[in-house]
C-alpha cells in the first residue's frame, strides 16, 4: 500500500496571553518558508485583531492555501 502523506506536519499554539510572544504572522512566515506543508490551517479566537492582520498578510504574502476557523 502506498504512502498517502496524510496527517499533521507541524503545529504552533498561540494564546491570548497578556505578555505576547510570537503572533500569527510570525508563525505564518515560518510555514510559508517551509517547503513541506502543502497548506496551512489557522484556528483563531474571537476578540483582538491578530486574525485580521494575519488575513491581510496571507492575502499579500502566502503562496500556499490557508484555511481559517475563527
Amino acid at each position: 500500500m502506498g504512502r498517502r502523506c496524510l496527517g499533521t506536519a507541524s503545529i504552533a499554539g498561540i494564546g491570548g496571553d497578556p505578555v505576547g510572544g510570537s503572533g500569527c504572522i510570525d508563525v505564518l512566515v515560518k510555514f510559508e518558508a517551509d517547503p513541506e506543508p502543502l497548506f496551512v490551517v489557522l484556528v483563531g479566537e474571537i476578540g483582538g485583531d491578530e486574525e485580521e492582520k494575519a488575513a491581510t498578510w496571507v492575502s499579500e504574502n502566502m503562496s500556499k492555501p490557508v484555511f481559517s476557523y475563527i
